[in-house]
């Protein structure tokens, strides 16, 4: 008998870096964050962990920031530059539903207010919205539109895309917020979308750098974004139109979401870290999120912190918990919609951690 005759072929779906055989079980972990047990004899594998993984078209180990958590309280889901799409359960921690064949790097995810669609920012431009049902493994996608184009930026993958994108509170809408295009361009956009036939509402023009939050009123008449500089502005989302006097025509205005790093409600998170000299800059924090009761804030930062306040956070005095576990700066913060929750995305480390919040 042949030698070849002998071998078994298993197929794991993902570019192999480790290996570990004991008692018939072969222990795998691939290049895209995932590790699998495979039962020699029957050639059943197990799926321990699903996770991201390196960016497909280089060795770069590439970042995860895409991290929205559902409607239905039961689910949340990320999205990394290994261009895959990962549905998890928050009991369970098991990946229930996933997506491998994203086009480019994606950096952004946001729910439906329904919790059955899922929008996600691909890093050339392009939108893609999903379907997913709890209790079906499947994501189907069901729209994919564009208005902006960053593939020809000379530094493509590198350079460009659209950091942040979410849903208006009725559902109605979509907002994106992305990187300049170049070609003479002052500074990103913030693109609002139908959401019955996925075409282009309005675009707010305005920043000089690139925008990286995006938040809404609950009553999804208006916008407020910030950008890399970093600058707060305010929009009406149906036309387009900056709100030169926003801080103060919407100052009373509730909202749905608060995830920038600035404004009188999160001024106090800008401060010095214990056992630092300098104090942090505005580019020090990279994501915020208020808890469903207003009682609380989270704050992810480029020191591998997820830190907890009071909200709001007005005074760099404001008492604050600090929490490790990261190996990397903490690019995205969310709580649950019970607010019994908190995930948070690593960004090099390509990592979700999901705390409980007492």
């Amino acid at each position: 008998m042949c030698i070849r005759d002998r071998v078994k072929t298993f197929e794991v779906g993902g570019s192999i870096r480790s290996v570990h055989l004991h008692d018939g079980n072969i222990l795998v972990g691939t290049f895209e964050g995932s590790i699998l047990e495979i039962n020699v004899q029957s050639g059943q594998t197990e799926v321990i962990m699903m996770g991201h993984g390196g960016a497909k078209e280089s060795r770069y180990a590439g970042e995860t920031w895409g991290l929205d958590t559902s409607p239905d309280n039961e689910h949340y889901a990320s999205v990394g530059d290994d261009r895959t799409i990962r549905v998890h359960h928050v009991e369970s921690h098991e990946c229930v539903a996933f997506f491998n064949e994203l086009p480019h790097r994606a950096r952004a995810c946001s729910w439906h207010p329904d919790g059955k669609q899922l929008a996600v920012a691909i890093h050339d431009g392009s939108i893609m919205v999903f379907e997913f049902h709890p209790g079906s493994s499947e994501l189907r996608q069901v729209a994919q539109f564009q208005k902006r184009n960053f593939t020809q930026l000379p530094m493509f993958p590198n350079q460009g895309g659209i950091d942040e994108l979410r849903f208006s509170p009725d559902g109605c809408m979509l907002a994106t917020g992305s990187h300049s295009e170049g070609k003479n361009a002052t500074g990103g956009a913030v693109d609002v979308w139908r959401t019955d036939k996925w075409t282009l509402m309005s675009s707010c023009k305005g920043h000089t750098s690139f925008v990286r939050h995006v938040d809404w009123t609950v009553d999804s008449q208006y916008l407020q974004s910030s950008d890399g500089n970093p600058e707060l502005l305010f929009w009406s989302a149906r036309d387009g139109a900056q709100l030169k006097g926003g801080a103060t025509m919407l100052k009373n205005a509730k909202r749905a979401s608060f995830s920038t790093n600035v404004g009188w409600p999160v001024q106090g998170v800008i401060r010095k870290l214990p056992g630092f000299v300098k104090e942090m800059d505005m580019t020090d924090i990279n994501m915020c999120d208020v808890s469903p009761d207003e009682s609380l804030l989270v704050s992810g930062d480029d020191f591998g912190n997820v830190a907890l306040y009071n909200y709001p956070c007005t005074n760099k005095a404001d008492a604050a918990a600090l929490y490790t576990g990261h190996s990397s700066f903490v690019m995205n913060v969310k709580f649950s919609k019970d607010g019994r929750y908190v995930m948070s995305a690593g960004g090099h480390d390509n990592t979700i951690l999901q705390w409980r919040v007492n």
